[in-house]
């Protein structure tokens, strides 16, 4: 039997199934079936999913759903069917590289197929902040005794300078918790700036001339440069930056809430002299958006005005002298 239903997702099985019974009362379909191969080389696109729950706020009114009249010969069919590979099952896409080896039953009715058992996963790696982590443990369980919903329990490493990068992925598809840890301890930030830029938040501090900048505001920086490129790309915008200022000239604290707003700017170069700009910052807990415009009247003079939601309006003259 080929499989081709999904895209991106190929393989074939061989089948030995038996079924008894008669239409008009209970019957039984059992044996075995095999996956010769199969593969999954469909691309996961995350920030697309990310970004539809972030923008799509309108209520959708849900449709009321018919009872369908009950099928009586498929929920008289009583299910037994082993299901394991020959091969392993691959997945090969943009998040993960993983070799499956599957070995559950199909039990439950044909109207109301149930799954259980466990599937493994060696070897394999998981692209995560755009960083490859080899497998260390991998299983698929099924034991929800109501529904097909697998259970991810997968962990990876990855060895950055002195450090043991640990990355656990756990839960269900509809409930997948990423959790990052290492040996020495480090805090989320630190893990995550050492996987992006090498070094940690307080090392990067070090390397600016120890500049106040809080952790917050150095952390979001590190998370800009590593989507930046391909939010332009996907975007077409020549500009993409993250910022988060403190209020005062203080170092970073407990809490770095109270010292920063965040804002966020984006821009398109229309020309070699003309740059438009939009950005969007949270002062006080009030979101102001900035429009502005400049204009480059030679390599060393610009022009520029901008004028925001609090109806502020402004424009300077920038003079630049470079020292060589």
């Amino acid at each position: 039997i080929p499989i081709n239903m999904i895209e991106d997702l190929t393989g074939s099985l061989d089948t030995d199934l038996k079924f008894k019974g008669s239409l008009k009362s209970s019957t039984t379909l059992w044996g075995s079936v095999w996956i010769n191969h199969g593969d999954w080389r469909g691309d996961i696109h995350v920030e697309k999913k990310l970004l539809s729950k972030i923008t799509d706020k309108k209520r959708v009114r849900k449709e009321v759903k018919l009872a369908k009249e009950a099928n009586q010969f498929l929920e008289n069919m009583q299910l037994n069917i082993a299901v394991k590979g020959r091969k392993p099952f691959i997945v090969d896409n943009n998040l993960a590289y993983m070799e499956i080896h599957p070995d559950i039953r199909i039990r439950g009715t044909a109207a109301s197929p149930l799954v259980s058992g466990r599937s493994k996963i060696e070897p394999g790696t998981i692209n995560y902040q755009s960083t490859e982590f080899e497998l260390t443990r991998g299983i698929i369980d099924f034991v929800n005794p109501y529904k097909i919903e697998p259970e991810l329990d997968i962990e990876s490493h990855r060895t950055v300078r002195d450090w043991d990068i640990l990355l656990s992925v756990s839960g269900t598809p509809d409930n997948i918790i990423f959790k990052l840890s290492s040996e020495p301890r480090l805090e989320d930030g630190d893990i995550i700036s050492l996987l992006i830029r090498g070094k940690t938040v307080t090392e990067l501090i070090d390397a600016e001339g120890g500049t106040t900048f809080s952790a917050a505001g150095m952390l979001s920086q590190v998370a800009a440069s590593a989507v930046g490129d391909k939010f332009k790309s996907a975007t077409g915008l020549d500009i993409f930056e993250v910022g988060f200022n403190n209020k005062s000239g203080s170092s970073s604290s407990s809490n770095d809430s109270e010292l920063g707003n965040l804002n966020v700017t984006v821009g398109k170069e229309l020309t070699d002299r003309i740059t438009v700009k939009y950005g969007t910052a949270n002062e006080d807990g009030i979101m102001v958006s900035t429009t502005s415009a400049q204009y480059k009247v030679t390599d060393s003079i610009s022009v520029s005005g901008f004028q925001d939601s609090e109806g502020q309006f402004g424009g300077e003259v920038r003079y630049r002298l470079e020292f060589r």
